[in-house]
């Protein structure tokens, strides 16, 4: 029982905590911040979404079910070609969120001529 406590009291947040927290929640709907923050960095971030339950793979028995050709061979040469990119994958991370996570640590495995990083968010 005492190890549970105590994992459960790791668990547990401080108003200090909760605080920290408020603030970073409010500070992440402020309006335009991603566009200020990609001009302050100077980089280009692409959102694409997709269908439900894509999982970000060419579904063989749906000829119309193509995301990581999409993401691949479509997506990337678009962007590049129409966009001032540099075009190589020591400028290029994919990230995601939820599903996206699962997408875009799939693509850069199968693909790690593309990307420098990849991430994953909860």
């Amino acid at each position: 029982m005492t190890k549970i406590k105590n994992l459960t009291q790791r668990f547990i947040c401080s108003t200090a905590d909760l605080e920290v927290f408020r603030i970073g929640i409010k500070k992440t709907i402020e309006p335009g911040l991603l566009s200020k923050l990609a001009n302050q960095y100077e980089v280009i971030i692409v959102t694409s979404g997709v269908g439900p339950a894509s999982y970000y793979y060419d579904i063989p028995v749906l000829d119309s079910v193509r995301y990581e050709t999409y993401f691949i061979k479509e997506l990337i040469p678009f962007r590049d070609k129409n966009y001032r990119t540099i075009n190589d994958r020591k400028s290029r991370a994919i990230t995601g969120l939820s599903i996206g996570g699962h997408g875009s640590l799939m693509l850069s495995s199968k693909h790690p001529e593309l990307f420098i990083a990849a991430g994953s968010m909860i």
